[in-house]
């Protein structure tokens, strides 16, 4: 049974503890992000490139050679190479993250009854899409419980409590019609 709109103004969303409690039991909706390098990490990291390893030991090399002016102008420019790659990295690090900020899909839903934006990383997948590929498209952008799946003809046969409850549940939907994109919207069940 699908929705009237009248029915859909009357949907409340979810509360405010209803969705800690989703939040706590299944986590955020969110792509895996890799952990964020710190300098001592990026440090590392250039110090164990194979050829700034090989530089270094010809500078020591050429040290023990007795040879201290060619040591020390290769180790120097050496040195300055690792500075110059370290600072490098470090601002690769701090782009990227702006990037993963911008990039940030946002939701408007209803929480206690009131409209408001959410981070992406809460947004349900709603799709036309077969089941199967909606549940493949669901583990590769890493939604949480991607083989669960509601489906169009589902929907119809449910009425609002039940729709409320198993949103609650659920991250993907599929098979759905334009009509039924339209529910969602007017209610913003989808958290």
């Amino acid at each position: 049974m699908a929705l009237t709109e009248e029915q859909a103004k009357q949907i409340k969303g979810l509360s405010s503890a209803e969705v800690l409690e989703k939040l706590k039991t299944e986590g955020y909706n969110e792509l895996p992000s890799s952990k964020r390098r710190n300098i001592l990490a990026i440090a590392f990291e250039v110090i164990k490139e194979p050829m700034f390893l090989l530089l270094v030991a010809c500078g020591s090399i050429y040290l023990f050679l007795g040879e201290p002016k060619d040591a020390l102008l290769l180790l120097g420019f050496v040195f300055i190479m690792m500075g110059i790659t370290i600072y490098q990295e470090g601002k690769t690090e701090k782009a990227l993250d702006a990037l993963r900020d911008l990039s940030s899909p946002r939701a408007l839903v209803i929480r206690d009854g009131e409209h408001i934006r959410i981070p992406g990383r809460e947004v349900v997948m709603i799709t036309g899409d077969y089941p199967v590929t909606a549940r493949t498209i669901a583990r590769q952008i890493g939604l949480k419980n991607p083989d669960k799946v509601i489906t169009g003809k589902e929907l119809e046969q449910m009425d609002a409590l039940a729709l409320q409850q198993r949103v609650k549940e659920v991250n993907v939907f599929a098979r759905v019609v334009p009509e039924q994109k339209l529910i969602f919207w007017s209610s913003s069940l989808t958290q």
